[in-house]
Protein backbone atom coordinates (compact mmCIF):
# COMPACT_ATOMS: atom_id res chain seq x y z
CA UNK A 1 0.00 0.00 0.00
CA UNK A 2 2.91 2.37 0.90
CA UNK A 3 4.82 1.22 -2.13
CA UNK A 4 1.21 2.23 -4.59
CA UNK A 5 0.94 5.53 -2.86
CA UNK A 6 4.44 6.48 -3.37
CA UNK A 7 4.06 5.79 -6.76
CA UNK A 8 1.17 7.84 -6.99
CA UNK A 9 3.02 10.70 -5.23
CA UNK A 10 5.62 10.33 -7.90
CA UNK A 11 3.30 10.12 -10.64
CA UNK A 12 1.68 13.49 -9.39
CA UNK A 13 5.22 14.78 -8.99
CA UNK A 14 5.86 13.90 -12.81
CA UNK A 15 2.72 15.07 -13.96
CA UNK A 16 3.06 18.58 -12.17
CA UNK A 17 6.45 18.72 -13.27
CA UNK A 18 5.48 18.64 -16.81
CA UNK A 19 2.53 20.99 -16.50
CA UNK A 20 4.82 23.66 -15.09
CA UNK A 21 7.57 23.05 -17.75
CA UNK A 22 4.66 23.19 -20.25
CA UNK A 23 3.23 26.57 -18.28
CA UNK A 24 6.87 28.16 -18.44
CA UNK A 25 7.21 27.05 -22.19
CA UNK A 26 3.68 28.83 -22.78
CA UNK A 27 4.35 31.84 -21.27
CA UNK A 28 7.41 31.99 -22.69
CA UNK A 29 6.29 31.76 -25.93
CA UNK A 30 3.10 33.71 -25.50
CA UNK A 31 6.17 36.69 -24.69
CA UNK A 32 8.50 36.08 -27.51
CA UNK A 33 5.21 35.87 -30.06
CA UNK A 34 4.19 39.39 -28.40
CA UNK A 35 7.34 40.81 -28.59
CA UNK A 36 7.84 38.95 -32.42
CA UNK A 37 4.51 40.65 -33.06
CA UNK A 38 5.46 44.37 -31.45
CA UNK A 39 8.41 44.16 -33.79
CA UNK A 40 6.83 43.18 -36.90
CA UNK A 41 4.18 46.26 -35.71
CA UNK A 42 7.18 48.29 -35.26
CA UNK A 43 8.79 47.58 -38.87
CA UNK A 44 5.66 47.90 -40.75
CA UNK A 45 5.15 51.76 -38.96
CA UNK A 46 8.78 52.44 -39.68
CA UNK A 47 7.82 50.76 -43.54
CA UNK A 48 4.72 52.86 -43.45
CA UNK A 49 6.78 56.39 -42.19
CA UNK A 50 9.23 55.57 -44.87
CA UNK A 51 7.12 55.18 -48.00
CA UNK A 52 4.82 58.41 -46.67
CA UNK A 53 8.23 60.50 -46.32
CA UNK A 54 9.39 59.61 -49.45
CA UNK A 55 6.07 60.42 -50.51
CA UNK A 56 6.25 64.04 -49.40
CA UNK A 57 10.00 64.09 -50.81
CA UNK A 58 8.86 63.27 -54.49
CA UNK A 59 5.95 65.83 -53.68
CA UNK A 60 8.62 68.41 -52.79
CA UNK A 61 10.68 67.97 -55.25
CA UNK A 62 7.72 67.81 -57.86
CA UNK A 63 6.10 71.18 -56.81
CA UNK A 64 9.49 72.65 -57.00
CA UNK A 65 10.38 71.53 -60.40
CA UNK A 66 6.59 72.96 -61.63
CA UNK A 67 7.14 76.26 -59.54
CA UNK A 68 10.95 76.28 -61.35
CA UNK A 69 8.59 75.42 -64.97
CA UNK A 70 6.23 78.57 -64.02
CA UNK A 71 9.18 80.61 -63.06
CA UNK A 72 10.78 80.16 -66.80
CA UNK A 73 7.53 80.55 -68.60
CA UNK A 74 6.69 83.82 -66.84
CA UNK A 75 10.42 84.55 -67.72
CA UNK A 76 9.99 83.82 -71.31
CA UNK A 77 6.41 85.62 -71.68
CA UNK A 78 7.66 88.80 -70.02
CA UNK A 79 10.90 88.89 -72.65
CA UNK A 80 8.75 87.52 -75.01
CA UNK A 81 5.76 90.59 -74.14
CA UNK A 82 9.11 93.27 -74.27
CA UNK A 83 10.18 92.24 -77.80
CA UNK A 84 6.72 91.92 -79.22
CA UNK A 85 6.04 96.42 -78.11
CA UNK A 86 9.02 97.12 -80.14
CA UNK A 87 8.04 94.81 -82.83
CA UNK A 88 4.52 96.34 -83.07
CA UNK A 89 5.90 99.97 -82.56
CA UNK A 90 7.82 99.22 -85.48
CA UNK A 91 5.12 97.88 -87.23
CA UNK A 92 3.22 100.87 -86.86
CA UNK A 93 5.89 102.83 -88.33
CA UNK A 94 6.70 100.25 -91.24
CA UNK A 95 2.35 100.26 -92.01
CA UNK A 96 3.21 104.28 -93.27
CA UNK A 97 5.57 103.02 -95.29
CA UNK A 98 3.49 100.38 -96.77
CA UNK A 99 5.86 97.73 -95.51
CA UNK A 100 3.83 95.86 -93.16
CA UNK A 101 3.65 92.42 -95.09
CA UNK A 102 7.31 91.94 -94.81
CA UNK A 103 7.14 92.79 -91.13
CA UNK A 104 4.39 90.53 -90.00
CA UNK A 105 5.85 87.27 -91.76
CA UNK A 106 9.20 88.26 -89.50
CA UNK A 107 6.92 88.40 -86.65
CA UNK A 108 4.85 85.46 -87.53
CA UNK A 109 8.68 83.94 -87.83
CA UNK A 110 9.40 85.36 -84.25
CA UNK A 111 6.33 84.01 -82.56
CA UNK A 112 6.94 80.10 -83.64
CA UNK A 113 10.98 80.85 -82.15
CA UNK A 114 9.77 82.25 -79.02
CA UNK A 115 6.37 81.41 -78.31
CA UNK A 116 5.86 77.65 -77.42
CA UNK A 117 2.39 77.36 -76.69
CA UNK A 118 2.30 73.89 -75.92
CA UNK A 119 5.29 74.55 -73.30
CA UNK A 120 3.82 77.26 -71.64
CA UNK A 121 0.42 75.72 -71.10
CA UNK A 122 1.48 71.94 -69.99
CA UNK A 123 0.55 72.71 -66.46
CA UNK A 124 -2.14 74.94 -67.10
CA UNK A 125 -4.88 74.75 -64.84
CA UNK A 126 -3.26 72.76 -61.97
CA UNK A 127 -2.78 75.93 -60.04
CA UNK A 128 -6.35 75.33 -58.95
CA UNK A 129 -5.41 72.19 -56.91
CA UNK A 130 -5.39 73.20 -53.20
CA UNK A 131 -3.81 69.53 -52.30
CA UNK A 132 -0.38 69.42 -52.81
CA UNK A 133 -0.49 65.75 -53.01
CA UNK A 134 -3.27 65.30 -55.81
CA UNK A 135 -1.20 68.49 -57.30
CA UNK A 136 2.03 66.86 -57.08
CA UNK A 137 0.80 63.39 -59.07
CA UNK A 138 -1.25 65.49 -61.93
CA UNK A 139 1.90 67.78 -62.72
CA UNK A 140 4.01 64.43 -62.70
CA UNK A 141 1.93 62.45 -64.67
CA UNK A 142 1.39 65.81 -67.20
CA UNK A 143 5.20 66.25 -67.87
CA UNK A 144 5.34 62.63 -68.46
CA UNK A 145 2.71 63.06 -71.17
CA UNK A 146 4.16 66.31 -72.41
CA UNK A 147 7.70 64.42 -72.85
CA UNK A 148 6.14 61.29 -75.08
CA UNK A 149 4.95 63.95 -77.16
CA UNK A 150 1.42 62.48 -76.94
CA UNK A 151 -1.54 65.43 -77.50
CA UNK A 152 -3.33 66.16 -74.60
CA UNK A 153 -5.49 68.39 -72.74
CA UNK A 154 -5.89 69.28 -68.56
CA UNK A 155 -9.09 71.43 -67.30
CA UNK A 156 -9.37 72.29 -63.83
CA UNK A 157 -11.26 75.90 -64.22
CA UNK A 158 -12.33 76.32 -60.60
CA UNK A 159 -10.26 76.34 -57.25
CA UNK A 160 -10.58 73.11 -55.41
CA UNK A 161 -9.82 73.85 -52.00
CA UNK A 162 -12.47 71.02 -50.04
CA UNK A 163 -11.19 67.77 -50.96
CA UNK A 164 -13.76 64.86 -48.88
CA UNK A 165 -11.01 62.51 -48.04
CA UNK A 166 -12.02 60.34 -44.67
CA UNK A 167 -8.70 59.35 -43.60
CA UNK A 168 -4.47 59.52 -44.25
CA UNK A 169 -4.92 56.09 -46.27
CA UNK A 170 -7.63 57.37 -48.38
CA UNK A 171 -6.08 60.27 -49.66
CA UNK A 172 -3.28 58.24 -50.25
CA UNK A 173 -4.85 55.73 -52.54
CA UNK A 174 -6.79 57.86 -53.63
CA UNK A 175 -3.52 59.47 -55.50
CA UNK A 176 -2.52 55.80 -56.30
CA UNK A 177 -6.23 55.51 -58.29
CA UNK A 178 -4.91 58.85 -60.34
CA UNK A 179 -1.77 57.59 -60.99
CA UNK A 180 -3.04 54.27 -62.71
CA UNK A 181 -5.41 56.19 -64.35
CA UNK A 182 -2.98 58.37 -66.29
CA UNK A 183 -0.13 55.60 -66.55
CA UNK A 184 -3.56 53.49 -67.81
CA UNK A 185 -4.30 56.40 -70.38
CA UNK A 186 0.05 56.70 -71.05
CA UNK A 187 0.35 53.01 -72.37
CA UNK A 188 -2.65 52.87 -74.58
CA UNK A 189 -1.54 55.62 -76.30
CA UNK A 190 1.82 54.46 -76.59
CA UNK A 191 2.25 54.33 -80.11
CA UNK A 192 -1.24 54.76 -81.16
CA UNK A 193 -1.25 57.20 -84.60
CA UNK A 194 -4.16 59.24 -83.39
CA UNK A 195 -3.10 59.23 -79.65
CA UNK A 196 -4.87 61.76 -77.31
CA UNK A 197 -5.36 62.01 -73.55
CA UNK A 198 -8.02 64.67 -72.12
CA UNK A 199 -8.27 64.80 -68.05
CA UNK A 200 -10.39 67.16 -65.78
CA UNK A 201 -10.84 67.38 -62.01
CA UNK A 202 -13.88 69.44 -60.72
CA UNK A 203 -15.89 69.73 -57.83
CA UNK A 204 -19.53 70.03 -57.99
CA UNK A 205 -21.76 69.67 -55.10
CA UNK A 206 -19.33 68.91 -53.10
CA UNK A 207 -18.95 65.80 -54.97
CA UNK A 208 -14.59 65.58 -56.02
CA UNK A 209 -14.79 64.33 -59.68
CA UNK A 210 -11.38 63.14 -61.74
CA UNK A 211 -12.06 61.92 -65.07
CA UNK A 212 -9.19 61.10 -67.40
CA UNK A 213 -9.78 59.40 -71.52
CA UNK A 214 -7.88 58.43 -73.86
CA UNK A 215 -7.96 57.66 -77.53
CA UNK A 216 -8.33 53.46 -78.56
CA UNK A 217 -8.31 50.90 -80.60
CA UNK A 218 -11.89 48.91 -79.45
CA UNK A 219 -11.37 47.39 -76.30
CA UNK A 220 -13.97 45.38 -75.09
CA UNK A 221 -15.29 46.64 -71.35
CA UNK A 222 -15.29 44.02 -69.34
CA UNK A 223 -12.29 42.32 -70.35
CA UNK A 224 -10.28 45.11 -69.84
CA UNK A 225 -10.95 45.45 -66.08
CA UNK A 226 -9.70 41.78 -65.72
CA UNK A 227 -6.47 41.75 -63.94
CA UNK A 228 -3.74 40.81 -66.50
CA UNK A 229 -5.78 41.95 -69.35
CA UNK A 230 -3.32 44.30 -71.63
CA UNK A 231 -3.36 45.89 -75.11
CA UNK A 232 0.34 45.98 -74.90
CA UNK A 233 2.62 42.75 -74.96
CA UNK A 234 5.59 44.82 -72.49
CA UNK A 235 2.79 45.26 -69.34
CA UNK A 236 1.18 42.69 -66.98
CA UNK A 237 -2.20 44.63 -67.67
CA UNK A 238 -2.84 45.00 -63.71
CA UNK A 239 -3.12 48.73 -63.17
CA UNK A 240 -6.98 49.14 -63.82
CA UNK A 241 -8.11 45.55 -61.79
CA UNK A 242 -6.43 47.25 -58.92
CA UNK A 243 -7.73 50.39 -59.13
CA UNK A 244 -10.61 48.94 -58.77
CA UNK A 245 -9.70 46.76 -55.36
CA UNK A 246 -8.49 50.37 -54.18
CA UNK A 247 -11.66 51.86 -54.47
CA UNK A 248 -13.65 49.11 -53.47
CA UNK A 249 -12.22 49.46 -49.88
CA UNK A 250 -14.04 52.90 -49.55
CA UNK A 251 -17.01 51.86 -51.28
CA UNK A 252 -19.24 54.17 -49.29
CA UNK A 253 -18.04 57.71 -50.52
CA UNK A 254 -16.19 56.28 -53.64
CA UNK A 255 -17.16 55.58 -56.77
CA UNK A 256 -14.91 54.54 -59.69
CA UNK A 257 -16.22 53.60 -63.04
CA UNK A 258 -14.74 53.23 -66.85
CA UNK A 259 -16.87 53.30 -70.21
CA UNK A 260 -15.72 52.28 -73.81
CA UNK A 261 -17.59 53.81 -76.46
CA UNK A 262 -16.49 54.08 -79.98
CA UNK A 263 -12.52 55.22 -80.05
CA UNK A 264 -12.57 56.55 -76.37
CA UNK A 265 -11.70 55.03 -73.52
CA UNK A 266 -13.05 56.93 -69.95
CA UNK A 267 -12.12 56.56 -66.77
CA UNK A 268 -13.75 57.73 -63.41
CA UNK A 269 -13.51 58.59 -60.11
CA UNK A 270 -15.89 60.08 -57.27
CA UNK A 271 -14.95 61.17 -53.78
CA UNK A 272 -18.92 61.96 -52.09
CA UNK A 273 -18.22 63.69 -49.26
CA UNK A 274 -19.44 62.44 -45.55
CA UNK A 275 -22.55 63.41 -43.97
Amino acid sequence: MASLERKITIGTIIILGILMIQGVYTVISLKLNIQLQTNLLERAEQQKLKEVNHQLEQNNKQLKDYATSLEKDEDRLRRFKHDYRNILNSLKLSAQKDDSKQLIKQLDKYSQDHFDENTLSKFKDVNHIHDDMVKSIIITKLAKIYNQNIPYRFSCENDIDDFPFISTNEHLDVIRIIGIAFDNAIEASEGLKNAQIEAMLYQSEGNLEFIIRNKIDQVDKDQILKAGFTTKNDHNGLGLSNAMEIANKYFENIMVDVDTKGEWFTFSLVLLPTN
